[in-house]
């Protein structure tokens, strides 16, 4: 979450903690004694971010720890001596001449700022919850922050379990409300009482925030960028005879370090392009895979700056003012011709890193150059901004829907193969198991191959598989036992047929899953994929 809406973050609970819902007004001298909020709060609530119990105890520790002099004078009840006792624990309920030196404690100037820490630690920890959880939209992550800080990490999972996805303030909120309909407790999140408090937060949310770049959407652009920065520069002459294979036509020319990583990197039909929208993308693909830079960008492996500015209803929005992570498109006139990172904005300038560009002498035509540091005005007319879909990337690598993933892999392996396993989203041994099931049982029926579907990988099960191999256009049963297979490792492949049919998906997934393993890259699944996936030796 950048600076400005995590101010935006910071008025709104302020105002509804302590500031009598008027936004950005908080309290820095609230207090509220033992069961003054709820009959379940045992002891004292601190602060205007209301830390109950061992939070504000714990502030309390930040302020002595911050300004050992400045406590001590306000301290005038031994507020210290109880900075070792669980305050919940004892159920402490201060008296009046400790309430009133608690209350000089944090509002002393070193108080008033570990407020302001503490209370920024508490988001980061919450945001870190929701990211987990597969929650990256950035308003629907302070809406998350409100309601953890409210009633804890239990609550806020139910809500969000049961909201309309993708998850907005709105669909939150409604989510919220279902809590109404139990009529047996009257404290949970989203109770009547505390209506007014949610709705403050949806309309401000919707009127302050803003919308953010990759990094605050859960994936740190500052991976990508770090690999499009190291591809600057050139290396020296090499001949022929002091090359490998793959970069043998380099010649004796200078090449760039580009041009050496992208042929090095074994990806087949990549090793051919080399021009600028080939390198934002070769970025992406080399930070986060194949199918997750395919999510980013909606082309994979070939790419051009008309796909980048024509598929932005897809793949994110198109903008006319650039942020840290978006691809920028250039036009000449014509079409678009050119792109690139952006990796600065500042002083009415962005600041690119752009592949396939002149800048040395000696470079080959097709070597591939990267320049950093390119700036052009940001009021410019020949360019446009394309945000891509950040969040699909953090979404492809988040517990959450890796879990979900497993599960439905674990209901289709017990329907292909009767594996009878429960569907709990967790990859353990009878899961494992249950994938070896899945491809014995593919193996009978494709190849007659007599095995027990037992879920023991044997020298007949060994010797059932060799020589056999799956690829795009064709339609076996091994092609379902290999999207099961991926998908109890948690990957999305496109879906699972009996037989199945080899589809651009399930290319794509093989393809990434080889990348990931430093393996030659192709679309076809051998005995090597199906032995690394089912995990097992030979």
């Amino acid at each position: 979450m950048n600076a400005q809406n995590m101010a935006v973050l910071t008025n709104i609970i302020g105002a509804v903690e302590s500031g009598g819902q008027i936004y950005g007004k908080r309290r820095y001298e609230a207090y509220a004694g033992p069961y003054t909020n709820s009959n379940k709060e045992v002891t004292c609530t601190l602060g205007w971010a209301q830390n109950y119990g061992n939070e504000g105890r714990k502030l309390c520790q930040m302020i002595l720890k911050k300004d050992p002099e400045a406590f001590r004078e306000a301290d005038t009840a031994g507020i210290e001596s109880k900075l070792s006792v669980d305050w919940v624990a004892a159920k402490w309920a201060p008296t009046t001449a400790q309430k009133r030196a608690l209350i000089a404690i944090i509002t002393t100037d070193a108080g008033k700022e570990c407020q302001d820490a503490l209370f920024a630690e508490l988001m980061q920890k919450y945001i870190k919850s929701a990211q987990k959880y597969g929650v990256m939209d950035v308003k629907a992550q302070m809406m998350w922050c409100e309601i953890e800080h409210l009633g804890g990490l239990g609550p806020t999972k139910q809500i969000f379990d049961r909201a309309a996805k993708p998850y907005t303030p709105d669909s939150i909120f409604a989510s919220l409300k279902k809590d109404q309909n139990d009529t047996s407790n009257d404290n949970q999140v989203g109770d009547k009482k505390f209506q007014s408090r949610h709705e403050c937060c949806v309309k401000w949310i919707k009127e302050y925030a803003e919308e953010e770049g990759g990094q605050a959407m859960g994936v740190d652009m500052n991976t990508v960028i770090a690999i499009a920065k190291a591809e600057d520069g050139y290396l020296e002459k090499k001949s022929n005879s002091q090359l490998d294979s793959k970069t043998a036509n380099a010649g004796s020319k200078n090449y760039t370090k580009y041009w050496r990583d992208l042929a090095d990197w074994g990806l087949g039909n990549y090793q051919a392009q080399y021009w600028c929208a080939a390198f934002v993308h070769w970025c992406f693909v080399k930070a986060y895979g194949l199918k997750a830079a395919k999510s980013l960008l909606l082309h994979a492996p070939y790419i051009s700056c008309d796909t980048l500015a024509s598929k932005s209803k897809a793949a994110g929005q198109r903008y006319t003012s650039p942020q840290v992570g978006d691809v920028v498109v250039f036009w000449n006139g014509s079409r678009y011709s050119h792109t690139g990172l952006v990796y600065q904005v500042s002083g009415g300038y962005f600041y690119t890193i752009e592949g396939n560009t002149s800048g040395a002498s000696g470079v080959i035509s097709n070597g591939g150059g990267v320049v950093v540091g390119k700036k052009y005005p940001v009021s410019g007319t020949s360019h446009r901004f394309h945000r891509p879909n950040y969040a699909a990337v953090a979404m492809e690598g988040s517990a959450a829907v890796e879990n979900k993933i497993i599960a439905a892999g674990q209901v289709h392996a017990n329907n292909f193969a009767g594996c009878g396993i429960v569907v709990d989203g967790e990859y353990g041994t009878e899961t494992k198991k249950a994938g070896i099931k899945v491809v014995q049982n593919a193996m009978n029926l494709d190849y007659n191959a007599g095995l027990e579907v037992d879920g023991v990988w044997g020298p007949k099960s060994d010797s059932a598989l060799e020589g056999h191999y799956v690829k795009k256009g064709e339609t076996q049963y091994m092609v379902t036992a290999l999207e099961i297979l991926f998908m109890l490792r948690g990957y999305e492949c496109g879906g699972v047929e009996s037989p199945g049919v080899f589809g651009e998906g399930l290319e794509e997934t093989v393809t990434m899953y080889k990348g990931k393993k430093g393996w030659k890259v192709n679309g076809t699944a051998g005995k090597g994929t199906f032995i690394s996936l089912m995990g097992v030796s030979v």
